[in-house]
This record gives structure tokens, C-alpha cells and sequence, in this order.
């Protein structure tokens, strides 16, 4: 697969997220030039582990695809990774509601995750790739 457009990535971990169960997936894109990435994903995992699953299996995609990111941070219910372009911010109920990130941007665009899924091809299967 080549290189994904920063779109797609976004697409991409949206789709893991929601493989995955993932719950209240958004993606947002951002202006350019705005000074940020160019999308965030969030999503809330039911726990901890189900946070720590989603986030990893997206690192395990980048990984896999020789993608740029940054290692995996956070802790107690809010989980990040960054790929530079796509920024996935995976949470547990509480912290997403605390933070309430899905305003904190109001000109990000909300973009059509489900949707977009069509365009996309399959996703490979990483699961037996480990760090």
C-alpha cells in the first residue's frame, strides 16, 4: 500500500477505532495552515484496555507502513498517538467528557468517517506484527 494522504490515514484509524469497537468515534479536520495536525480522531473505548487496544493497533499500522510517529503517551483514561498529519486521542467515558475535546475546536470540520470507509482498501492484518 502506498503512502496514505493525510485524509486516509485519518480514515484509517477512525476504521481501527471502529474495528475495534471503538464508541463516539469523530474526525475532525483542521484548516490549513492552521498551526495543528491536519486531523484528529477521538474515540471512547468502554476501558482502559480497550483504549490501550486501539491506540495500539494504530501504531501498529504506522509501524507496519513505515509511517512517521511519535511513541504512545498518556495514562489514566486518555491515550495519544501522534502520526504528525492524524493525531488519534483514544479515552476512556470519563476523561473524554472532562476534556471535551470534540469542542475545543469549533472551525475544525467534522468529517464523514463511515462514509469515507468506502473508499478505502482493506485494511492488512498487522495483529501478528509485535514491537
Amino acid at each position: 500500500m502506498p503512502t496514505p494522504s493525510a485524509r486516509d490515514l485519518a480514515l484509517y484509524v477512525a476504521r481501527i477505532a471502529w474495528e475495534k469497537d471503538g464508541q463516539d468515534i469523530r474526525v475532525l479536520g483542521f484548516p490549513p495552515l492552521s498551526g495543528m495536525c491536519d486531523y484528529c480522531v477521538l474515540v471512547t473505548g468502554r476501558s482502559e484496555r480497550q483504549a490501550y487496544a486501539i491506540v495500539d493497533e494504530a501504531w501498529r499500522f504506522a509501524k507496519s507502513h513505515n509511517l512517521h510517529y511519535q511513541p504512545i503517551e498518556g495514562e489514566a483514561g486518555w491515550l495519544v498517538l501522534d502520526l504528525f498529519d492524524v493525531v488519534l486521542h483514544a479515552f476512556t467515558p470519563e476523561p473524554r467528557q472532562l476534556y471535551a475535546l470534540d469542542s475545543l475546536w469549533p472551525k475544525a470540520a467534522l468529517i464523514d468517517h463511515e462514509a469515507g470507509f468506502k473508499g478505502l482498501a482493506a485494511l492488512p492484518d498487522v495483529t501478528s506484527k509485535r514491537r
